[in-house]
């Protein structure tokens, strides 16, 4: 998702391109990566927790959003060792 809709908030990539959370957790659901809010959540927090994504909470669009923060090349190589 990082790759396909980050940029799509210039305020916001600065340094990496951001997505929003709301988005990647319906895509969760859809792939059945997790089936509960509360799974999400936690996931959310664990990632966070090592350093694995940030998140940016932005008021003037009342949403939050997360990235992988490392360059698109990085994220383009992680994908491709999965």
């Amino acid at each position: 998702m990082q790759l396909e809709d980050g940029g799509k908030y210039p305020a916001l990539s600065v340094d990496h391109d951001y997505v929003r959370l709301d988005k990647w957790q319906n895509k969760c659901f859809q792939n059945y990566d997790v089936s509960k809010t509360s799974e999400f959540q936690s996931m959310v927090k664990e990632l966070s927790d090592h350093n694995m994504i940030q998140i940016k909470s932005v008021d003037s669009v009342g949403a939050d959003f997360v990235c992988i923060p490392t360059s698109k090349a990085k994220v383009k190589e992680i994908l491709k060792s999965l």
